[in-house]
């Protein structure tokens, strides 16, 4: 091991998932709750964990590029070394819009998750001391907003200036949000309860989502209606199929803010 060893984005989204849930019993994984035996079905069943209120939270996990010579391209913006990750083009993937459209349907839910660090030593550092989620950065998308051309754009910070950053090709001021100040707004309010009716809700949306997109793309042999039959299949939870979607089409962890 080396000191100039990189992390990998599965080892950074492992590690700030499980702190996040470790130590806030307020976030819990899908589709694992504190206190969930059986899931509640629309015909009937049993669903222990109905007294909680619930709320979503989509993460979506970036590895941030420390760059430190002054020939970097952004450099100018900070003078110092700074982090940058990479917003995909249109042309590669339709990630960035689909972050979107779920942030439409789940306001102040849905994140881009970056370390504010980019070496193996520092992130064993910071796991170990259980400060992972305290030294990573939170973005709407909303805060990029739609990009309309093909170019490459990525995002630029650096730690001594958060909670500003900048949002390039062309720089354009950004504001990374606070993880207590998410958790806050986000706490559940009224009767949307975790259960079996509010995550299968949850699902449909993801699926109105896709199909839009996919028709868009003109990609009419898609898996979507397959999934969408799942939901009747006695045999499959609907928790997992939250997080598969979540995970294999938004590229998002999906955490639920719980408030017993």
């Amino acid at each position: 091991m080396t000191h100039s060893e990189q992390i990998s984005e599965f080892s950074y989204g492992f590690a700030l998932t499980s702190e996040l849930t470790r130590n806030n019993n307020k976030l819990s994984a899908a589709p694992y709750f504190p206190t969930l035996y059986a899931e509640g079905r629309f015909q009937g069943g049993y669903d222990v964990a109905i007294e909680y209120l619930s709320a979503p939270i989509f993460l979506q996990f970036k590895l941030s590029e420390r760059l430190i010579k002054s020939n970097a391209k952004e450099y100018n913006l900070f003078n110092s070394s700074y982090f940058r990750y990479k917003i995909w083009s249109k042309k590669h993937s339709k990630q960035h819009q689909l972050l979107l459209e779920l942030e439409k349907k789940y306001p102040n839910s849905v994140f881009y998750a970056a370390p504010s660090f980019s070496e193996l030593n520092e992130f064993n550092k910071h796991y170990l001391n259980s400060q992972v989620a305290e030294n990573s950065t939170f973005l709407s998308p909303n805060q990029i907003g739609e990009i309309k051309d093909l170019k490459e754009h990525c995002v630029v910070f650096s730690k001594k200036l958060l909670p500003a950053g900048y949002f390039c090709s062309e720089p354009r001021k950004i504001s990374f949000c606070n993880l207590e100040q998410i958790l806050e707004k986000n706490v559940p309010k009224g009767h949307e309860k975790i259960s079996y009716q509010f995550v299968a809700s949850l699902v449909r949306n993801m699926f109105d989502i896709l199909k839009e997109v996919f028709i868009e793309l003109d990609m009419f042999d898609n898996p979507i209606e397959d999934y969408e039959k799942m939901l009747q299949d006695e045999k499959v939870s609907v928790y997992e199929l939250a997080s598969f979607l979540s995970k294999t089409y938004f590229s998002c962890e999906l955490l639920f803010l719980i408030k017993k």
